[in-house]
């Protein structure tokens, strides 16, 4: 007598296969966030955590990647938080294949191409130390940060990176008018 075998249908075998896969997924990320999930499977990549007020994903972008442009990149690839507006704590995820720069990002860096950079308020001193009563008595003049210390040797290639990051930037404006 011959012995003939059934093939399993090929439903089963889908259905058997999302059963593993479900499974799988379900061990691999469970009592881990996503952000640790995402470290395991690509210890290549950048895990950048924002820390200076005027962050923003074009910033991050030049920082590591070498251009603003790929800002898009990583906003597509960080669909858990708000792009438009950086808090800090935030984790942007940064692809191992668009990376130039590991050094971490520096708070020249930020301040130099932020927005939101504060510029201290300049009061003229009055010629003559009378003041009258009808003359109103200047603002205070605003305390600029203390300046930030940059080791000397990064300090040429931060620079040379600004000039290019602003050229960058002020193309792709001109562009998109």
């Amino acid at each position: 007598m011959e012995e003939t075998h059934k093939r399993p249908s090929y439903a089963l075998v889908a259905g058997v296969m999302r059963l593993l896969v479900t499974l799988i997924l379900i061990l691999a990320t469970s009592g881990c966030s996503r952000g640790t999930f995402r470290k395991s499977m690509y210890p290549e990549a950048i895990f950048h955590t924002v820390q200076y007020p005027g962050e923003t994903l074009g910033i991050i972008s030049a920082w590591y990647t070498g251009t603003p442009k790929n800002w898009k990149v990583l906003r597509d690839q960080n669909s858990e938080i708000d792009y438009r507006r950086l808090q800090i704590g935030d984790e942007v995820y940064i692809p191992s294949e668009l990376i130039k720069r590991r050094r971490p990002l520096t708070p020249v860096f930020v301040t130099s191409l932020s927005k939101k950079e504060s510029k201290p308020i300049q009061v003229a001193k009055k010629p003559s130390n009378e003041i009258k009563e009808s003359e109103e008595i200047a603002t205070p003049v605003v305390a600029a940060p203390p300046p930030v210390v940059v080791e000397e040797a990064h300090e040429e290639e931060q620079q040379e990176l600004l000039s290019e990051t602003r050229d960058e930037l002020l193309r792709s404006l001109l562009e998109s008018e």
